[in-house]
């Protein structure tokens, strides 16, 4: 059994909802299957997403698997 645990949770923005794990690993970023750069083709959408990961000092110790739907790129980022 891993030391380090896994983490489940869901977010809603207007219309948007993302349901998002974290699993220790290596800092890969999926979103509906597909890396978070090809997913969002903003910088500034991937940005924010990788500011979450930086306030709470996480980095590349986690894998981010996210499931997204509804609204636009902007409210699903």
């Amino acid at each position: 059994m891993s030391s380090s645990p896994n983490y489940d949770a869901t977010g809603r923005r207007k219309t948007s909802t993302a349901r998002v794990r974290l699993v220790p690993g290596t800092g890969q970023r999926m979103v509906n299957g597909r890396p978070i750069q090809e997913y969002f083709a903003r910088p500034t959408h991937v940005t924010a997403v990788e500011e979450a990961f930086q306030a709470v000092n996480l980095g590349d110790s986690y894998d981010m698997i996210a499931r997204v739907s509804g609204g636009g790129m902007t409210g699903q980022a």
